[in-house]
């Protein structure tokens, strides 16, 4: 049996950073700060599945990394675009520098519905 509590406190923590994600854009915000949020929400829906497991949690922020360390429960090829594409989110919006990806709305908006995706299939699976 999964670690169903240690999980919980990940997902709880996560869905604090979709619905921030989601806030965002429903306000016209800054599409790279909603890509940071959703970075974050992704990182610790991953990082949920690893506690579920019982497995060792490492500071790692790379969400290609942790989606091959859950791979056995997730399908890979199925994240692996958004997951690439919201890691450019994790550094880039929090210091200056030139952005390199800005996405644009329509783009955020399927970044939101794949992350709450991501979140309603690891819910289901650590409940």
């Amino acid at each position: 049996m999964g670690n169903t509590s240690a999980a919980k406190e990940w997902l709880s923590c996560a869905l604090k950073d979709i619905e921030e994600a989601e806030l965002l854009d429903k306000n016209d915000f800054y599409t790279d700060k909603i890509g940071f949020s959703l970075q974050q929400g992704c990182e610790k829906c991953l990082k949920a599945v690893l506690a579920f497991k019982n497995q060792k949690i490492t500071k790692v922020h790379d969400l290609v990394e942790l989606l091959a360390q859950v791979d056995t429960v997730l399908s890979f090829d199925e994240y692996v675009e958004t997951m690439t594409r919201l890691n450019g989110f994790y550094i880039s919006s929090r210091y200056p520098m030139p952005i390199i990806f800005s996405p644009s709305r329509e783009q955020t908006k399927l970044y939101i519905l794949k992350t709450q995706e991501l979140y309603t299939t690891i819910s289901n699976l650590c409940s």
